[in-house]
Formats: structure tokens, C-alpha cells, sequence
């Protein structure tokens, strides 16, 4: 804490390095509360020196702080979140730090996976993919094919979302496979929902999702047809002994490529992630033709006139889908029209 408010007082250009130095040695021994405030202070002090390579510590001390030593520094809590939460890196960044390979690679991984994990959580399009050059994607690629860790290639999943990674895709599909994504789980954080227990093949199915629609949207969608067959086939197989968090995550992916029916139909309670992707799933994926939408208008009708012992949040949902769904095609969908039994008791 000394050294802190010392730098802090006498800070200037030729502190950098000295602070540098010192903040990285620091990061696998700070401890408690008071120790994390400090170091804090530290960052914050290099940040104003030099904002890169403030930005680049943050982001290696968050890494070691998270993946190593959650239990002595708490990250989640203030002071640590509240400075980590600030700090995003640039395309630049993330480039200097992937090829200086170790933890610093680790780092960029986890700070850019954030921002695509977020969206393709409750299947939204990730909007400002960082541009990296070609040599960090083939980097990128060489560190996702030597990860044999469950937790870590969630991780470079989710980063390959934000970078619009579809050259990535084939590694996906090998990983799609492991019998450890199936059983590990993590529980994870989410600012919108809180913990959330999620199975790591939940987040690869949706990422696989994700670029397999880049792909379908671009100038190559035949690339993406392994990664569609693989999701169907995995759709076809769902078992009721699945980890909810798989069928979750393997509807969602489906939603990415405007199949609308996986996902209703799995729709349950006490899952309001899974209800604002069913939502993203028809605002931003499904086709816009007015057939494609009076369909899906029609099949929800029907499952709530046919299954009444819909838990009131699915009920909600579908309802809600329907009614826009309703104004988008300009008119009603009733019981009559579908042949059921309250329509044919109200003529």
C-alpha cells in the first residue's frame, strides 16, 4: 500500500517499467482486501503513465485472479471488479498479448471472451467483432488446438465469438465431442440473471451456433455445413438424463440458424436466459417471410391450446411471441382456425 500511494505521488514516465515490474511480480502473492485495494491503486497509477500497458496488466492480473486465486482475492467484489469491469482491450492489445504467448495470451483470451459470451448467452449477434490481424487468428487457432483443458477451451470459445473466428469452427466440432465438456461445469456470473451452473459443451454448442450463421450470412455457407449437421444430429439425441444446460445450449445454437421449433419446445421454467434467446431468436434469426412467420404463429397457438400444464413463465413467452408475431403478419391466429376443441365449442 506504501509503494502504492508513493508511486501515485510521485509518478512519471520513468516509473513505467519499475511499476510494471512490480505490479506483475505482485499479482500471485496479494491476499486479502486491503492487499488487492492496493494493487488496484498500483494499475490505476500505470494506467495514467501509460494506458496500454495498464490496460495489459489489468487484463493478466484479472486472468491469474479468476482462474487461479479466487478463493485469496475475491475479483468478483469490489475494489478489483470495478476496475477489471472497465477495462476492455483493443484489437491492438490483443494482438501484443497473443504473441507473447503464457498467461498474457490467457489473459487476452478471457478478457475478449467476456464480451462474446455475454451475447451468445441469450443468442444475440455480437456486435463490434475486435478485428485482429491474420497472423493473431492463425495464433489463436495454434493455442485452441494444444488446450486440452475442459474450462480453458469454453473459454476460446467464447473468444471466437467476438472475433468472428469461423476459421475456428473444426476445433469446435472436435471439442463438441468430449465426453469432459459434457460432465464439467462451471458456474458462471451473469449481470443480468446472477450464478448460473452451465455444462462447458453448453457454451461450445452455442458458439458453433454463432459462426456457423456468420458462415451461412457470407460468402462461404457451404463451410458451415459440418457444424449444422453436428447440431442436428445432437438435437436428434437429447436425452431426458441431458444436463439441462445442454439442451439449453443446444437450442439456442439451432436458434442461430432460424430454427425456432428446438428451442419453444424445450422452453421451461426458472430460466429467463433461455426466454430472452427464444425472443432474440425471432427478432434477430428467424426469416422474415410472412409464411415462415404465420407458421411459427400457428405451432405456438396450438401448444397452448394442447398443453395446458405449461409453466406460467412459458405461458408468458409464447404468448408474448405470438402476439408479435400476430402484428407482424396483420391478423389474429385463433382456435378455430387451428380445428381446436375451444374453438369448435365457442360457434
Amino acid at each position: 500500500a506504501v509503494v502504492a500511494e508513493l508511486c501515485g505521488a510521485t509518478a512519471h514516465a520513468g516509473l513505467v517499467e519499475p511499476i510494471e515490474e512490480l505490479a506483475r511480480g505482485l499479482i500471485e502473492s496479494i491476499s486479502g482486501e486491503a492487499a488487492v485495494e492496493a494493487f488496484a491503486r498500483l494499475v490505476v497509477v500505470l494506467s495514467r503513465l501509460d494506458a496500454t500497458r495498464g490496460r495489459r496488466l489489468a487484463v493478466l492480473a484479472n486472468m491469474i485472479m479468476r482462474t487461479r486465486r479466487s478463493d485469496q482475492v475475491r475479483p468478483g467484489f469490489y475494489p478489483w471488479w470495478q476496475l477489471a469491469s472497465e477495462v476492455a482491450l483493443r484489437a491492438d492489445d490483443f494482438n501484443a498479448l497473443l504473441n507473447r504467448g503464457g498467461d498474457d495470451a490467457k489473459a487476452a483470451i478471457l478478457d475478449v471472451g467476456g464480451f462474446g459470451g455475454g451475447a451468445i448467452f441469450v443468442a444475440a449477434p455480437v456486435l463490434s467483432p475486435l478485428r485482429v490481424t491474420e497472423e493473431s487468428l492463425d495464433r489463436f487457432r495454434e493455442i485452441a488446438e494444444q488446450e486440452d483443458q475442459a474450462p480453458w477451451q469454453r473459454r476460446i470459445a467464447r473468444a471466437s465469438a467476438k472475433l468472428w473466428a469461423t476459421g475456428l469452427l473444426p476445433q469446435l466440432l472436435t471439442w463438441a465431442n468430449r465426453a469432459e465438456l459434457v460432465r464439467s461445469e462451471e458456474a458462471l456470473y451473469d449481470s443480468r440473471f446472477g450464478q448460473v451452473h452451465e455444462r462447458h459443451l453448453a457454451t461450445v454448442l452455442r458458439v458453433i451456433g454463432y459462426l456457423a450463421r456468420l458462415l451461412l450470412d457470407g460468402d462461404h455457407p457451404a463451410d458451415g455445413t459440418d457444424a449444422i449437421a453436428l447440431l442436428h444430429t445432437r438435437a436428434a439425441t437429447l436425452a431426458d438424463a441431458e444436463h439441462r444446460s445442454i439442451v439449453v445450449g443446444c437450442t439456442t445454437a439451432l436458434g442461430y440458424l432460424g430454427e425456432w421449433e428446438p428451442i419453444l419446445t424445450h422452453l421451461g421454467p426458472g430460466e429467463p436466459w433461455m426466454h430472452q434467446a427464444a425472443h432474440n431468436v425471432f427478432k434477430h434469426w428467424v426469416s422474415r417471410d410472412l409464411a415462415e412467420r404465420e407458421r411459427a404463429a400457428r405451432w405456438i397457438a396450438r401448444r397452448l391450446r394442447t398443453h395446458r400444464d405449461l409453466a406460467p413463465e412459458v405461458r408468458s413467452t409464447l404468448g408474448t411471441l405470438l402476439e408479435r408475431l400476430e402484428r407482424e403478419i396483420g391478423r389474429h391466429i385463433g382456435w378455430e382456425e387451428e380445428g381446436g376443441v375451444e374453438g369448435a365449442e365457442g360457434a
